[in-house]
């Protein structure tokens, strides 16, 4: 399947992790937020951005558009991997954490073949 770019999303179906903040790892200055839509064709958009007021960034952090069957270990190794940068950025575990919340939604979501 070919890869997706955050470019070629129509409007209405776009991700906005740190626009929406309801799933993320960190604290109010510095946090990456995760965020996921189900495509029609089977394919899960996993997206997450990061928000760094120490170091004056709001960008992505990750997009990756998986398979399905692959979503949900996608989704724990994008937590595992922005749980890993904070911790090197900021010196400290993260301490604000829904990322699970993240994670269940998504499983949820798979079960139920919801879009």
């Amino acid at each position: 399947m070919p890869q997706l770019s955050f470019e070629e999303f129509p409007q209405g179906r776009r991700t906005d992790p740190a626009g929406k903040k309801v799933w993320y790892t960190g604290d109010d200055s510095d946090f990456i937020a995760f965020d996921y839509q189900m495509l029609d064709d089977g394919r899960v958009v996993l997206h997450s951005a990061l928000h760094s007021d120490t170091q004056g960034l709001c960008e992505d952090f990750l997009f990756e558009v998986v398979r399905r069957d692959s979503a949900l270990h996608a989704a724990r190794t994008m937590v595992w991997d922005a749980e890993d940068y904070l911790e090197e950025a900021t010196g400290d575990m993260p301490a604000s954490m829904t990322e699970q919340d993240f994670i269940d939604h998504l499983k949820q979501a798979l079960n139920a073949g919801l879009h």
